[in-house]
């Protein structure tokens, strides 16, 4: 008879307890949203939040947890409208939405848009990524001190441009290939970098014409080159400018200037 593992009884505890927190997380959450609308039976309200709340490594509790603190200090989170709360809000919202509940789907705080995907959380809410853009343009560099600049990250001094990026000592390192301090741009099996001088872009060969080069797709058939790709493979996409479906060449501005 094999003997129990010394680790059993931890990895069930540590199962049960996870359990234990799912179960109160989605109890808590399942409140909030029956408290904030009444004709939403817990049932209901059970598998929306199951359709709403992604499952990932680390549990979906975390998420329920953050809603359910949301809502309890924002009862009117679902019809304020209101995009500055936690992105599983923007997911239940729609969800709740579609069912034909009285919902408000809160919308880019910029432009209005309604997505589940406003990722950008700002002090009037969330926005969109070309929101988001916009907003880190004609700002002024907390590094160097440029101004009308976009801030490509943020650091404890304030936003940095390109430039100072670039620079920043917590992205550069030395390069494995020519010992110089740049900006990584692979990483080695061993956790060292290349820089772009000492990266070589892998070699595929086409399945359509049989040349090896940098592939533009690499599908379940195999790679395809990039001239191959723009033959054969490119998708077909509705023209902004005359409407017709076909090989876009060039992405035009999303929104009007």
């Amino acid at each position: 008879m094999t003997a129990p593992s010394p680790n059993a009884p931890s990895v069930r505890a540590r199962l049960a307890a996870q359990a234990a927190r799912l179960d109160a997380a989605m109890r808590a959450a399942v409140n909030q949203v029956t408290a904030a609308l009444p004709a939403v039976s817990a049932d209901e309200a059970t598998a929306a939040l199951e359709a709403a709340v992604p499952i990932t490594v680390r549990g979906p509790a975390r998420f329920l947890e953050e809603l359910a603190a949301h809502m309890a200090a924002h009862p009117d989170a679902l019809t304020s409208g209101s995009s500055a709360c936690p992105p599983v809000l923007l997911r239940l919202a729609r969800v709740l939405h579609e069912s034909g509940h009285p919902v408000v789907r809160p919308g880019c705080a910029g432009c209005g848009v309604i997505r589940d995907d406003l990722r950008q959380l700002r002090e009037e809410g969330r926005l969109c990524g070309s929101c988001d853009a916009r907003s880190r343009k004609n700002s002024t560099c907390g590094r160097c001190g440029t101004t009308g600049i976009l801030i490509v990250a943020r650091r404890s001094g304030g936003g940095i441009c390109h430039r100072c990026y670039q620079r920043d000592p917590e992205v550069v390192e030395e390069c494995r290939g020519c010992g110089r301090v740049r900006n990584p741009v692979v990483r080695l099996p061993d956790g060292g970098a290349l820089c772009i001088g000492c990266w070589e872009r892998p070699q595929h060969t086409c399945v359509s014409c049989g040349t090896t080069a940098p592939a533009a797709l690499v599908a379940e058939e195999g790679a395809y080159c990039h001239l191959c790709y723009d033959r054969h493979r490119r998708p077909l996409r509705e023209c902004g400018k005359c409407g017709r479906m076909a090989k876009i060449q060039v992405n035009g501005p999303r929104w009007p200037a």
